[in-house]
């Protein structure tokens, strides 16, 4: 493709590969590469239960984000790294490599590796064709580290890493093919979780047969370095950026004289912004200078030397080793006056983006992908928080931070100073916390997102915190491309849909005037919109809910929370004409059409009566109240949404509020009642989504003024003003 070929936009990437790869315990593609006519993918596994296992006595965490326990990981979870690859124009995966267990060691059978951290092609000095070189990470307990080889994709071979004290590293995130050599350096100590501790620089031009040879003075001569997170080759150069709790170092050497090379300093001091500046975590060569994205290690917030939280800057580098502020905090530095050439603050505005994780260049245009702490909060615990802090980020807040802001960001710019955001929420994947490969093939731009948020998930229901399975857990691997390919993955496949709604009906039916064609099209609009003619719930806009059917679908599981979970259970769904709830439900539902149905079921036949919405809609539905509390069995349940509204059709006249309608339930004879407000989450989220919908239908001409209304009207306009939105729970007593 020329260099002046448009960016991608964001409807322009499908989702290839989703719920990690169908195993939700594939974390990470920490390793991507295009090799021959396939995509390779690496997969790290069960990240969070692995570090759960590591740190867990570290108690920042309120729920755990996944389901653990505390027993040795790797002796009931399946932690075996894995390596994929996918062929674009039959769109298939394949599963190349598992890795294999090693012998017992104190009754454990850790696997070779449990992720890959790089892959590079390289041909060695000898050899004749090129081949895929992968440094493997080990576990804690485990072997050592090695590195993987393949010539053809399919057959793979371990090679030992040899000298330099290669043995006492876990894993080496480097490696970077540079004048005839293989260059890596360590990013773990063997049983010292994620920090080498130092900064070192190997190569070997044949690691199967040379042994890898340090060339740099340990640490730079700096003890302060920690260790190298990124290196990368530009204008005859190898650039490697240090972790330092002072700022983060950037050195280069022409990589002659080899092994002892001649180092030279071009930023130090995280350039000028100190320790908030502390690692270099992504570099890319692009227009003839070099980006690097430097933010702090551990997600933004280094405990251990008690740094950040900070957001990431976007900094590059020109071969005099002159540096522009791109993105980041201005400031005056030794080279002066520094203020991001974007006008965009640290994190592309967003201070949660505490990485620039991975930059990519496709087709002229500089993409850059963040990690996103955002998603995570809602786990912290917040008894590790300030007073202060405490007041502000109160559990509803910390839920609304995740569900909102949650989710990576990719970016991308023609000339590295003008930036567009392509996705700001991780796709629509608030567990996509992160983008950690950005590879450009002939088929287009692939992106793979960090998830870690699986198998099973923390979710907070309206009864409290629980796990459950996670299908938007793992990682997901999208494709960018101006061919529009059909999507590969439908992502509403998980929460199937009716038969599909045309959006635009047939307007040439005779007999019809114009008033009844515009009606005719509001109807089909609002049904495209809820994408179930059975649907006209609000909703509950939860866990990154992009569509009405999957905001209902959530309210379903909400309300299913506060149910007792017993098998054979009766289920008596208020959903009136609507057969929604009752289809959703997981239980045995009935649903039923008013009272006189109620009446013909005999007395103490239900274990639970469920209302989403439906006694909101129609007038005095406190006449319900008796025949529900009547048909429950004693210590049954009556649970549901309700609106609490002053329109015309006003179900619960003159409650209000959440306490007067506990109050009123009370008053009908049910005890233990809990009524919680969800109005953010439930009628103002969906108010947004609604409006904005209309609203894209009169920008591209399909509705006028009066249309709005009309479709305003016929979805939500009797139940306005709505005062609250509540989700309950009511027992009637034994």
């Amino acid at each position: 493709m020329s260099s002046d070929a448009r960016g991608l936009m964001p409807g322009e990437f499908r989702c290839v590969a989703m719920g990690g790869i169908n195993d939700g315990a594939n974390s990470y593609p920490h390793g991507m590469a295009w090799f021959g006519d396939h995509l390779y993918v690496a997969t790290t596994r069960l990240v969070f239960q692995l570090l759960y296992y590591v740190s867990h006595k570290e108690s920042v965490w309120d729920p755990y984000p996944v389901k653990v326990d505390e027993r040795n990981p790797y002796t009931h979870l399946d932690a075996r790294g894995q390596i994929w690859r996918y062929h674009p124009p039959t769109n298939v995966w394949e599963k190349i490599l598992t890795a294999e267990l090693m012998e017992p060691k104190n009754g454990v059978r850790f696997p070779y590796f449990n992720g890959i951290r790089n892959m590079v092609e390289f041909k060695a000095a000898g050899e004749s064709r090129n081949a895929l070189y992968m440094p493997t990470m080990a576990p804690k307990g485990g072997p050592t580290p090695m590195i993987l080889r393949t010539e053809d994709g399919l057959n793979y071979e371990q090679i030992e890493l040899i000298g330099a004290a290669a043995a006492r590293f876990n894993t080496f995130r480097p490696m970077v093919n540079f004048k005839g050599r293989l260059w890596i350096a360590p990013t773990g100590k063997t049983g010292s979780g994620s920090a080498a501790g130092t900064a070192l620089v190997m190569a070997s031009d044949d690691p199967a047969r040379t042994p890898w040879v340090q060339c740099n003075e340990t640490n730079f001569g700096d003890p302060h370095n920690e260790g190298i997170f990124e290196m990368t080759a530009f204008n005859g150069h190898l650039y490697a950026g240090t972790v330092n709790p002072d700022g983060f170092q950037l050195w280069k050497t022409d990589g002659e004289q080899f092994p002892h090379c001649r180092w030279t300093r071009v930023i130090t001091r995280g350039g000028g912004r100190g320790a908030n500046n502390q690692a270099v975590g992504s570099m890319k060569e692009f227009n003839g200078a070099l980006y690097l994205g430097v933010s702090i290690i551990n997600g933004g917030y280094d405990r251990n030397h008690g740094i950040g939280p900070a957001a990431a800057e976007l900094l590059r580098v020109f071969p005099d080793d002159t540096w522009d502020l791109v993105v980041g905090e201005g400031r005056i530095t030794e080279q002066g006056l520094k203020m991001p050439l974007s006008g965009l603050t640290a994190g592309f505005e967003n201070p949660f983006n505490t990485y620039v994780w991975r930059m990519g260049v496709h087709d002229g245009w500089l993409y850059a992908g963040t990690f996103s702490i955002a998603g995570v909060i809602q786990f912290f615990s917040q008894e590790k928080f300030s007073e202060r802090i405490r007041r502000i980020l109160d559990r509803d807040r910390m839920n609304l931070l995740a569900d909102k802001l949650g989710g990576c960001a990719l970016w991308r710019s023609r000339d590295g100073v003008t930036w567009l955001p392509v996705t700001t929420n991780g796709f629509g994947n608030p567990f996509n916390y992160g983008i950690r490969a950005l590879i450009t093939t002939p088929h287009g731009l692939f992106v793979g997102t960090a998830n870690p948020f699986g198998p099973d998930v923390a979710i907070h229901r309206a009864s409290g915190w629980t796990y459950e399975p996670n299908p938007r857990g793992g990682l997901e691997v999208w494709l960018g491309s101006h061919q529009h390919h059909p999507a590969t993955h439908d992502l509403t496949r998980l929460k199937p849909p009716p038969a599909p709604v045309t959006l635009h009906p047939d307007f040439e039916r005779e007999g019809l005037t114009e008033e009844e064609r515009k009606r005719d099209y509001i109807e089909h609009a609002i049904a495209a919109f809820f994408r179930d003619p059975a649907n006209r719930l609000f909703g509950y806009w939860r866990r990154g809910s992009t569509s009405a059917i999957d905001a209902a679908q959530t309210l379903v599981e909400e309300v299913e929370s506060l149910l007792p979970k017993a098998e054979g259970r009766v289920v008596l769904d208020l959903n009136l004409d609507r057969r929604f709830a009752a289809d959703r439900l997981k239980a045995h539902a009935v649903s039923v059409t008013g009272p006189g149905v109620l009446l013909q079921h005999p007395d103490a036949s239900a274990d639970a009566v469920t209302d989403l919405e439906a006694l909101s809609r129609i007038s005095h539905a406190r006449r319900w109240l008796p025949e529900i509390r009547r048909v429950l069995k004693p210590g049954g349940f009556f649970a549901g949404a309700a609106v609490l509204h002053g329109g015309p059709a006003a179900g619960w006249p003159g409650t209000h509020t959440p306490a007067a309608f506990a109050a009123l339930l009370e008053a009908a004879g049910f005890t233990e009642v809990t009524v919680r407000e969800a109005t953010r989450d439930c009628w103002q989220a969906f108010l947004h989504k609604f409006n904005l919908y209309l609203w894209e239908q009169v920008i591209d001409g399909s509705f006028d003024g009066a249309m709005v209304e009309d479709a305003k009207a016929a979805v939500y306009g009797p139940l306005v003003p709505v005062h609250a939105y509540v989700v309950f729970r009511a027992k009637r007593p034994a």
